[in-house]
C-alpha cells in the first residue's frame, strides 16, 4: 500500500497522467508524482470528479462548490 501522506483512504476521484496521479477524497485532492508513492495534500473538499488536462491544467468538480480548474499542477485553485 503506497498511502504516505495520504490522510484520507476513502478515494472518490483518480486522474493519472504517466507518474502524476491525482486522488480525490472526501477531504481533498492528493497529488503524487512518484507513481503514487507519496502524496501531497492540494485543497478542496468532496471530491466528486477529477480530470487532468495536461500536467498543469487540473479539474476538480466539488460536491457543492462546483467546478474548479487549476492551472499549475494542482498548486491552487
Amino acid at each position: 500500500q503506497t498511502n504516505i501522506g495520504l490522510t484520507d483512504n476513502d478515494i472518490r476521484a483518480i486522474a493519472i497522467n504517466d507518474s502524476i496521479i491525482f486522488a480525490g477524497t472526501s477531504q481533498g485532492v492528493f497529488k503524487s508524482t512518484d507513481y503514487g508513492n507519496s502524496w501531497n495534500d492540494k485543497g478542496l473538499v468532496s471530491i466528486r470528479s477529477l480530470v487532468i488536462n495536461s500536467i498543469d491544467y487540473v479539474y476538480g468538480v466539488c460536491e457543492r462548490w462546483g467546478i474548479y480548474r487549476s492551472t499549475n499542477g494542482g498548486d491552487t485553485w
